[in-house]
């Protein structure tokens, strides 16, 4: 090319105006539920939010008992009764899958969430409940990559249903880069707690995964840019000559 630094400058109009920052790209649970939304014997809920550059299932759940755990509409959290809930491996998790749409590429940075428990109970009591993550690039055909776990202190539960999210967990995913146009990651959530009283319940919120997005597709104020600056330019290599 003739003027290459107008090159160098349309190609840095482009990468530039290509590269969102580090946004939430889904999230679940993030809105209280009004009458009739869902109901509490829901087997799955649709995302709250989604960026174009993905597209999202809903959010659903291993357990097929309706009464052991749902998504439920008065609270807006997705509960599993304690008694349904197990003191160690993962027979009790929410799973939700994101596909990168067609014209993106996904930089993941993180996966946040809230959780703790409530009690129906009439006086006060402790509870303890841990999660582990996984991520699969097959749908969990085979076995998931941990991404990380917990390992938590008891929490106080209130009498009466007061929920108690007293567990914030944020993971780090930036070891997950370069997601590209047409695949996938699936993820699941899975928990343990101490507890079998059927007082108690697992309560799970505020679901978000969080990624830098690129997009391959230039905005068509980018090309008006580029377009503008080459003009600029040219005006200046004219005068130049002049």
């Amino acid at each position: 090319m003739k003027h290459p630094r107008l090159a160098l400058l349309a190609s840095a109009l482009l990468a530039s105006a290509a590269i969102c920052p580090a946004a939430t790209v889904v999230s679940y649970l993030d809105n209280a539920f009004g009458a009739g939304d869902i109901t509490n014997n829901s087997d799955s809920l649709a995302f709250s939010s989604a960026n174009p550059g993905v597209t999202a299932t809903g959010l659903t759940k291993s357990i097929t008992s309706d009464t052991d755990a749902a998504f439920s509409t008065s609270t807006g959290t997705f509960f599993a009764k304690a008694t349904a809930v197990p003191t160690s491996g993962s027979s009790v998790w929410v799973t939700f899958t994101v596909s990168v749409a067609s014209g993106y590429t996904l930089d993941l940075t993180s996966l946040t969430f809230n959780f703790g428990g409530s009690n129906s109970g009439a006086s006060s009591t402790t509870y303890t409940a841990n999660s582990a993550v996984y991520y699969s690039l097959n749908n969990f055909a085979t076995a998931g990559t941990l991404v990380g776990s917990t390992t938590n202190s008891p929490i106080t539960l209130a009498a009466s249903n007061v929920i108690n999210l007293g567990y914030n967990v944020d993971l780090d995913l930036s070891s997950i880069a370069g997601l590209s146009s047409g695949e996938t990651i699936s993820f699941r959530v899975a928990f343990t707690d101490n507890s079998s009283s059927g007082n108690l319940s697992l309560r799970f919120d505020n679901l978000a995964l969080n990624s830098v997005v690129v997009s391959t597709i230039p905005e068509p104020s980018t090309y008006a840019m580029i377009a503008g600056a080459f003009a600029l330019g040219l005006v200046v290599v004219r005068r130049r000559r002049a």
